[in-house]
């Protein structure tokens, strides 16, 4: 029976290698459901959805009106649930896998929380790398120290590691293996950005934590991102630059041998790079349509290809040369203002948010950009809010003083809405130059520190 259990399963699910060692585990228990019981506190709230966190696909929605839910369930996953406009409570993050049973409740701060010690450690693990990043923001942002960086990091892991063993005995196998890869995706995700954005050479010491980075591990489908990071670092060791997409490609392809991996890292990288290419600094100059396009009909047949065709669609229609998306905006004294009304005139336009810190810290230079050109009657420049507070963005800019050398204007959460699709907005700040005609001249320009005045001098000289 237990042969057959594992055959009908590997023939459903296609995944031969990849699935096996996991399927073990549950023998002729699995029946292929996980079972939620929502408390009576959750009776009546708002809807719980739940997504898969790799791919942000919805694969259950629990209703607030009945108590016992089945979620059908193809393989371990690492999924959030959170309720459907997040007013309630915060998102929780959940280990899931056939034949798991779970209990759901408010705590005393009306979040969600469970009665599985997994997804409380996992949990634990979200919520501790946000207070060790903030506690040592001075470290990972101040004097340039990528060793010591590294070095407090490594300790930190370990230190959670030892935390997560002590309660081995208590979890399933798959729970702690998923707990260990998580609290190494989270310590590894902080470097790769860390080095990434000091722009650290990748021959540099400070990547050799990319070395216990296992290929092969089956949980790097919770965390995609890490194995792209990792492969590009390899490549780029390699050999200097790829010449174009397609390289990366086929190289994610001869270093995974699992296919189903393969294709979501593809599928995943692509997305990132088309949403957030500042993330991609080496990668980034292979940006463009033509190169976009010959990675799209490489992986037409990927099974993956939904996550990166709403940015992609998004992506081409904020190329040079399109018409611009004619947004409408709110100003201080609550008037409408349109893209048209600008006209005849360059729009430089800034995307920004109050909760964005690295939108603030740029805000006063893209303000000395303009005032710099404040006597040109060629260019406009506008700083567009996508807060999802007015009184939050009011107050701000009365806090900070209001500089007439900018238009402020305020899109309600711009990123959700269709000026955030159309610019293909999924990270800010953004800055987005529109010519005289109502044409994007480059919807993705770099920051004021990286040369964005010497872009808008030659511009206006012409």
């Amino acid at each position: 029976m237990y042969v057959q259990f594992l055959h009908l399963h590997i023939m459903k699910f296609k995944r031969v290698i990849f699935l096996l060692p996991i399927l073990m585990i549950f023998g002729c228990k699995n029946d292929n459901y996980v079972y939620v019981t929502l408390n009576k506190d959750l009776i009546g709230k708002d809807s719980i959805i739940v997504k898969e966190r790799n791919s942000d696909r919805t694969i259950a929605t629990l209703s607030p009106e009945v108590s016992e839910h089945r979620i059908k369930l193809e393989f371990p996953t690492i999924v959030t649930f959170s309720t459907k406009n997040e007013k309630s409570f915060y998102s929780y993050t959940s280990i899931l896998f056939p034949g798991k049973q779970i209990l759901f409740s408010l705590d005393t701060l009306n979040t969600l929380s469970s009665n599985d010690l997994g997804d409380s450690l996992l949990n634990y693990l979200r919520r501790n790398n946000n207070e060790f990043n903030n506690k040592n923001s001075n470290l990972l942002w101040g004097e340039f120290k990528p060793m010591e960086v590294y070095e407090v990091y490594k300790k930190h892991k370990e230190h959670r590691d030892s935390i997560l063993i002590k309660h081995k005995d208590k979890l399933s196998k798959v729970e702690i293996e998923a707990l260990l890869f998580e609290n190494s995706a989270r310590i590894d995700g902080l470097l790769f950005y860390y080095g990434r954005s000091h722009e650290i050479d990748f021959n540099d010491p400070f990547y050799a934590f990319i070395n216990d980075i296992d290929v092969e591990n089956y949980w790097n489908r919770a965390s995609p991102y890490i194995l792209s990071y990792k492969l590009e670092i390899e490549l780029m060791r390699n050999k200097k630059q790829p010449d174009n997409l397609i390289d990366f490609l086929l190289y994610i392809e001869s270093r995974l041998t699992n296919k189903d991996m393969a294709n979501l890292v593809k599928a995943t990288f692509i997305r990132d790079l088309i949403n957030m290419p500042s993330y991609w600094p080496k990668m980034r100059h292979l940006l463009n349509e033509e190169q976009i396009k010959q990675s799209i009909k490489k992986e037409k047949n990927n099974k993956y290809a939904y996550l990166f065709e709403e940015s992609s669609i998004s992506f081409f229609g904020s190329q040079e040369g399109k018409i611009a998306y004619n947004f409408k905006a709110m100003n201080l004294l609550d008037e409408e203002i349109s893209l048209s009304d600008y006209k005849g005139k360059y729009v430089l336009i800034d995307v920004w948010a109050t909760w964005c810190a690295p939108c603030l810290e740029s805000r006063p230079e893209f303000k000395d950009i303009a005032s710099k050109h404040r006597d040109s009657d060629k260019i406009v420049f506008l700083t567009l809010s996508v807060d999802s507070s007015t009184e939050k963005w009011k107050s701000y800019i009365k806090k900070e003083g209001v500089n007439n050398d900018t238009q402020e204007l305020l899109i309600i959460k711009g990123m959700d809405t269709q000026f955030g699709k159309s610019y293909s907005i999924k990270t800010i700040p953004r800055y987005i130059l529109i010519d005289t005609k109502g044409l994007i001249v480059n919807a993705n320009l770099p920051k004021p520190s990286d040369g964005l005045d010497a872009i808008i001098e030659e511009l206006l000289s012409d």
